[in-house]
């Protein structure tokens, strides 16, 4: 899913995730965030700190060239 480049799709795919999977009782959801150029990190660190502060856990489970990890609500 991410790419360089791809934060703003990365991040509507997510937020429709969200939706989705509380809709259906889930309470979590992956990630998969563009960690590649400086751009991409700003962005996706600004994005996992609005995930936290709307009350969200997010665990990282690798950083590489992307962000993985999970967000739980």
């Amino acid at each position: 899913m991410a790419g360089v480049g791809t934060f703003e799709k990365c991040r509507k795919q997510i937020e429709s995730g969200i939706k989705r999977q509380m809709k259906v009782g889930n309470n979590y959801i992956a990630l998969d965030l563009p960690y590649f150029a400086k751009t991409d990190q700003l962005e996706t660190d600004d994005y996992i700190k609005q995930l936290e502060n709307r009350g969200m856990r997010v665990e990282i489970h690798h950083t590489d060239s992307s962000k993985y990890g999970k967000a739980y609500w």
